[in-house]
């Protein structure tokens, strides 16, 4: 963009001087038969005259040109900023996606390792197995605030970006599909069917990761990469 700036600049004080030179040697020679001396006087202090006026007319448009190039790069700086942040809320999300995915695999072959009765949390907590319910807990909760972060960040950044794009529908679609995932979540009390359940969160925040990668993400990272 700088170097845009550069060629126009030099481009307009080209077309100057190339003015003026004409004017200049138009008025010489026009009052040749004349009075050479007084002609080329007069002729000079028009020109510098008009070249004084011009020179400050092509500053003018200079200064209009970094100044819009600094403004560019100025709400690029920013915009950046904003889609660094909701992308780093994105990963974050993803990887305690993978946490949950890890831990309710874990649960599900603690589950299956005792056989000939149900197994019950006072049980587990006797065995002193609670630690697998508790973190598929722990994490659930750390991905419900690390989701609305992001929805808040990737808001602000589409605001940046482009004043005129309303994120308020997209926003409403995504939290409501975040919120029905966890709409029937149950207490610990049949381990086997927090399991059941637990599975049925996890299809359920797949599904949403790869909805917002697929819509969101990757117009955030090419806009990254402009």
């Amino acid at each position: 963009m700088k170097n845009n700036i550069v060629v126009r600049a030099i481009c307009i004080v080209g077309f100057l001087v190339l003015i003026i030179l004409i004017a200049v040697f138009a008025t010489i020679y026009s009052h040749w038969d004349d009075n050479y001396t007084s002609a080329l006087k007069d002729s000079l202090a028009t020109t510098s005259g008009i070249f004084g006026g011009l020179a400050t007319l092509a500053a003018a448009i200079v200064a209009a040109y970094l100044f819009n190039d600094w403004k560019e790069q100025h709400n690029k700086q920013i915009s950046n900023a904003l889609a660094l942040q909701a992308y780093e809320e994105f990963t974050t999300f993803q990887r305690k996606v993978l946490e949950f995915t890890n831990y309710v695999s874990e649960f599900e072959g603690l589950l299956n390792s005792y056989t000939g009765f149900d197994l019950t949390l006072e049980i587990l907590q006797k065995e002193g197995h609670h630690i697998y319910v508790q973190n598929i807990v722990n994490t659930k909760s750390q991905m419900n605030i690390t989701f609305l972060s992001f929805l808040s960040k990737l808001n602000s950044y589409l605001l940046i970006k482009d004043s005129s794009c309303s994120f308020d529908d997209k926003y409403e679609m995504y939290h409501e599909k975040f919120v029905l995932i966890n709409a029937y979540e149950l207490e610990v009390y049949n381990l086997r069917d927090n399991l059941n359940e637990w599975e049925t969160n996890l299809i359920g925040y797949r599904d949403l990761e790869k909805l917002i990668k697929n819509h969101e993400i990757k117009e955030l990272l090419n806009d990254l990469k402009a």
